[in-house]
């Protein structure tokens, strides 16, 4: 696989210079200039040193120069990397569905949506206002770091105190895998609310036109905000046995 600036279309004429290549298909453009090829030649054909000497000389710029067979040692730790990203996804399926099979999940849905609720009712109802971000500012400032706390306090602190916590040390997962499993289950949780929280705009809608585009920002904002909470209440929660 090759990677070229070739303004002139020049490439095509080195396979009269070089005879070891069968055939130049091209793949794709990287951009406006660069252009990706895929040089097929004669088995163990080495052509590296030809083609630096000759595609200067036919006005061709070189960006990269790669073998498209990939070899046992790569093609092992992409087969770990994508059995690691399956366990991950593994926990994080498990760690969702024990959420919603306990009522910790359902309380903290409905504490978010109290919060909400309030909050909504003075920012928009009481002010006449169909600006539905300021309500979830100020859901993150008050009602956030408290449902956050009370989500995350339990994800490993309750590992230790039940003794599974070696368990999970010995297992074929890695602890990467085991953290992000338990960080997207939780993130899910907060993204659960969020979808039952759009109701509100349908609402709004009633009563004036309010901005989609500004309330999906800051709701990405909410989402950034709540990751950084979720990480910070795991590194808590690891800390302690005691969820409280």
């Amino acid at each position: 696989i090759i990677n070229i600036e070739d303004p002139n279309n020049n490439i095509k004429n080195i396979t009269k210079k070089i005879k070891e290549i069968k055939e130049i298909k091209f793949v794709k453009n990287l951009d406006n200039t660069v252009k990706q090829y895929e040089i097929v030649v004669e088995k163990d054909a080495d052509i590296r040193k030809k083609l630096f000497e000759i595609l200067p000389q036919e006005g061709i710029s070189i960006i990269e120069l790669k073998n498209s067979e990939v070899g046992l040692e790569e093609a092992f730790i992409n087969l770990i990397d994508q059995k690691e990203e399956i366990k991950m996804w593994a926990i994080t399926k498990k760690e969702f569905k024990t959420m919603f099979y306990s009522p910790i999940g359902y309380v903290i849905v409905a504490m978010f949506l109290i919060v909400y609720s309030s909050i909504f009712y003075v920012t928009a109802i009481a002010s006449g206002s169909v600006d539905l971000s300021s309500t979830y500012y100020w859901t993150a400032v008050y009602g956030l770091p408290f449902i956050i706390s009370l989500l995350t306090m339990r994800s490993f602190s309750e590992e230790r105190s039940k003794g599974t916590e070696q368990l999970l040390e010995i297992s074929p997962r890695s602890i990467f895998s085991i953290v992000m499993g338990k960080f997207f289950a939780l993130l899910g949780v907060i993204v659960v609310t969020l979808i039952i929280s759009f109701m509100y705009y349908f609402i709004l809608l009633k009563f004036g036109n309010p901005d989609i585009k500004l309330v999906l920002v800051t709701m990405l904002g909410f989402i950034l905000l709540s990751m950084a909470y979720i990480s910070f209440g795991i590194m808590i929660s690891s800390l302690t046995e005691n969820q409280v």
